[in-house]
């Protein structure tokens, strides 16, 4: 009984720390897209390109510890495209298009998750 009682208390200890995650996907969907921003309207500066890498990076290693692997995927592809960007330090007018296209899947990617948690969660399809 007393195993059943843990158990269930780690899981909605586990349910609130991936709502919390879940609930900040909308934030660092909008904090990558004004990075990327500030990245494209200026002259190439290596630390913004890191900076931008980092949180591709740190959402990459999230996603799968949360429970979203497809996150994981996604911010991965943004991140290596990030490395081969760094390498040449420049952005060319196609890399601004496979930028737009790997953060329009990294998108729905997030509606997904937050879908697929709703239905979780609550039951309901969103």
């Amino acid at each position: 009984m007393g195993e059943n009682k843990s158990k269930a208390k780690f899981n909605a200890q586990l349910l609130i720390i991936r709502q919390g995650y879940v609930d900040s996907l909308p934030i660092k969907k909008k904090a990558i897209a004004k990075a990327w921003q500030h990245l494209i309207s200026q002259p190439y500066d290596e630390s913004d390109a890191e900076e931008l890498k980092e949180l591709f990076h740190k959402l990459a290693g999230s996603g799968g510890l949360y429970g979203f692997p497809a996150i994981t995927g996604a911010a991965r592809n943004l991140e290596s495209f990030l490395v081969q960007i760094h390498s040449v330090k420049q952005i060319k007018p196609a890399e601004l298009a496979r930028f737009d296209e790997l953060f329009q899947e990294l998108c729905k990617t997030f509606d997904g998750a937050l879908a697929n948690w709703l239905e979780q969660t609550t039951g309901k399809i969103a």
